[in-house]
This record gives structure tokens, sequence and C-alpha cells, in this order.
């Protein structure tokens, strides 16, 4: 059985244990996010990229970088996204062409498409 005395103790620490965790928990993004475009400046997904990074960064707090890194069929920016793996603050506009075709194509594809990333669609 609880003695009172025990009780008052649990009671009194107890918010001191839930305070810590609440303050272990970091807020997101806790610096500016990189996105990369897989394609050439001005075009369609460079367009939608910028577009969706303004109003993405107005509401989360924090600026959105949108970086195009065009050529060999969009791997070099993949391979960049799938270097910083672990990176919470890093997205990439991508298109099948480096996550269903350049691996067919290329047999020296420095990323694995579907390990290396974590897949959000439109």
């Amino acid at each position: 059985m609880l003695s009172r005395r025990n009780f008052l103790i649990a009671a009194s620490a107890a918010p001191s244990v839930t305070l810590g965790v609440a303050r272990a928990q970091s807020a997101w993004p806790t610096k500016p996010i990189r996105w990369i475009v897989n394609f050439p400046p001005a075009g369609a997904a460079d367009i939608l990229s910028r577009t969706l990074a303004e109003w993405f960064g107005t509401k989360i707090g924090q600026p959105i970088v949108v970086e195009n890194k065009p050529g060999a069929g969009g791997l070099l920016g993949a391979d960049i996204v799938a270097k910083a793996r672990g990176d919470a603050h890093i997205v990439m506009m991508s298109s099948a062409a480096s996550h269903g075709i350049g691996p067919v194509l290329y047999k020296d594809v420095p990323y694995d498409p579907l390990a290396d990333f974590l897949h959000i669609h439109l």
C-alpha cells in the first residue's frame, strides 16, 4: 500500500520528469532546408519547387533554399540527397529519371533508389 508520504513524493517528482521530456524534443526545422531540383532552372519542376518552397517556408518559419542540380538524367542531384542520409533538412524534387530509368540504364548508380530515400509523392 502506498503511504501518503510516498504518494506526495511521487506526485511532486512527476512534473519534473515530464518537463525534461518536453525540453528534449527539438523543434523541426532547426536550420534552413535545402530543396534539390534535378532539373535546370526555369523549367516546370523548378517553378513548382520555388512556389512550394515559398509557401512551405512561411508555414514552418524557416527559409527553404532551392538548388538546381541537373545532369546525368537527375542522378547528380539524387546522389547529393542520398549522401545526406539522416539529414532531415534536405528534400528533392525528382522524377522517374533518377529513381526508375537511371538505375536501369546505368550500371554504376551511386545510390539505391529505394533504400536511400524516404519517398513522398505529390
